[in-house]
């Protein structure tokens, strides 16, 4: 069993991102817009609480670097959680795990890009099996594996680039776990139900014959 341990909240909250760096603080003063900066300060500060939680320090003690395509990570800790962090609309989903992990959350709404984003991100068997969808059915498939590319490129830290070295399964019952082979590791990922304006996906680096554990949080 692969544990993963999912925590859903809302970025509605005025939070003032007190437990932030300098440099978080920094990036948010980079946003244009208010909002933005308000989702940005408390999709941080949400994260900090939450692994400050799981490692026993201090949220605002936490220390973050990243790797070689810019994923974060926990510096200074001695076999630190992995994490990741994914916000869309005004929600925020942060996955935590005991091996590299990935998710990504989107919100449901039309695309006048789609098409272009379907070239763009999906092998020539997922653009088949999209192209027999129409209308809403099309679109609700779209974000589902959407999600669920985005959360495996996550989990494997090397970024968008992959994107079409892999084929997922379009449609299907929620919940059902798919398994990718890239280079010598193995990611499972899964839909994860959060509501109807949503779509979600999470990914573990796994063997092939685990099974998801998920235990959502929400709050």
């Amino acid at each position: 069993m692969a544990e993963i341990l999912l925590y859903r909240r809302k970025l509605t909250a005025p939070i003032n991102g007190s437990n932030l760096s300098a440099d978080e603080h920094e990036r948010a003063a980079r946003l244009r817009f208010a909002d933005a900066r308000q989702r940005f300060i408390a999709a941080r500060a949400t994260l900090r609480a939450v692994l400050g939680q799981h490692t026993g320090i201090a949220p605002d003690r936490l220390v973050f670097a990243t790797g070689a395509f810019g994923k974060p990570v926990l510096a200074g800790l001695e076999n630190p959680p992995h994490f990741n962090l994914s916000h869309s609309g005004d929600l925020v989903l942060i996955a935590i795990a005991d091996r590299p992990v990935g998710v990504d959350v989107e919100t449901r709404r039309p695309l006048d890009s789609m098409a272009q984003m379907i070239d763009l991100a999906f092998t020539d068997t997922e653009r088949a099996a999209l192209a027999s969808l129409n209308g809403a059915d099309r679109s609700a498939a779209f974000f589902d594996l959407w999600t669920r590319k985005e959360a495996v490129t996550k989990a494997r830290g090397d970024g968008f680039r992959l994107v079409k070295t892999f084929s997922l399964p379009v449609g299907g019952p929620a919940g059902t776990q798919a398994a990718v082979s890239l280079d010598e590791s193995v990611y499972l990922v899964r839909t994860v139900m959060i509501g109807a304006d949503y779509a979600a996906a999470v990914a573990l680096e796994a063997h092939a014959d685990e099974t998801l554990d998920l235990q959502l949080r929400v709050g």
